[in-house]
């Protein structure tokens, strides 16, 4: 499970250099601007529902990962804090946009069908693809790494 894996993970002390680079990471503009958040929130809802529901396929995973790109792209976090915009919601929309992404790499790696996640390019189920997927995200990239259930 996730709690034994992270249980079994050495943790290292955050230095103030890391997180000055992280919050510059962070409130990096990409070139975007203020956006609205609600429309942009319901916006990803309608992409997860389309692209990462029950029935899955790499084209809709890839599909959805483009759109959710491109509004990151138009969403400058510090441009919100700026005008003095909530920032919660911003917070919040800044995470919608990094679960889903996350998500839909996860949607994508897992080449199966599992339990009601179909896949219609993969259709089986594969023992391969049997126990946990661990993500991690360093450096703005994610990384997938499949955990054996049985260690």
């Amino acid at each position: 499970s996730a709690a034994k894996h992270a249980k079994g993970t050495e943790h290292s002390d955050v230095s103030t250099e890391y997180a000055e680079q992280y919050m510059s990471q962070l409130l990096q503009t990409n070139g975007g601007g203020v956006v609205d958040i609600g429309e942009a929130t319901a916006r990803i809802k309608e992409i997860m529902w389309n692209c990462g529901s029950l029935v899955r396929s790499e084209e809709r995973s890839k599909e959805g990962l483009s759109k959710l790109e491109q509004i990151e792209k138009s969403f400058s976090p510090l441009m919100h804090f700026e005008s003095g915009a909530d920032i919660r919601k911003v917070s919040k929309l800044r995470s919608l946009i990094k679960i889903g992404k996350l998500l839909l790499n996860i949607m994508d790696y897992r080449k199966e069908s599992r339990g009601p996640h179909y896949r219609i390019d993969y259709p089986d189920i594969e023992e391969e693809f049997r126990g946990a997927i661990v993500s991690k995200y360093k450096d703005g990239q994610i990384s997938l790494e499949l955990i054996d259930p049985a260690k």
